[in-house]
């Protein structure tokens, strides 16, 4: 079934075609056979491999951010002991990591990167921002209480 474009509108949620971009775990392709006039769907590729149509609405609001499979989010966590030792660390980075506009490029699908700069989570401490209006990013960054 193809897509009639001319009459299906655009998603005004985004400004327009989210085709290209990067949301979440999410690499946003062509538009779906799912697509109808009055709602958009997306064909999308998971960084864990998997491919799925998501609705453009939650797309365009980061609502859906992975196909919703645990190996997307577990596939930049270490392995063997090194998981089960930073596996609080981790936990933190993954629910920053849930709305990608607010944290750093190079810390996004990036454990070890996020593990390098602030190094493992001491017990009973929080990942806190220095300035709390900024995104996720080193420098701005630190395990308080």
């Amino acid at each position: 079934m193809e897509t009639n474009h001319a009459t299906r509108p655009k998603d005004t949620v985004s400004g327009g075609c989210l085709t290209g971009r990067k949301i979440g775990f999410l690499k946003v392709g062509a538009l779906s056979s799912k697509s109808t006039t009055r709602r958009t769907y997306y064909t999308c590729q998971c960084d864990c491999g998997a491919t799925v149509d998501v609705n453009g609405y939650r797309l365009s609001k980061e609502m859906t951010l992975s196909c919703g499979q645990f190996s997307c989010r577990s596939k930049s966590m270490p392995q063997g002991g090194l998981a089960n030792k930073h596996r609080s660390t981790y936990m933190a980075w993954s629910v920053i990591c849930r709305s990608p506009a607010n944290v750093a490029r190079e810390w996004q699908g990036n454990f070890l990167g996020f593990l390098d700069t602030l190094g493992p989570r001491p017990e009973g401490t929080f990942l806190r921002k220095i300035d709390k209006t900024g995104i996720y990013r080193p420098g701005n960054c630190y395990w308080g209480k």
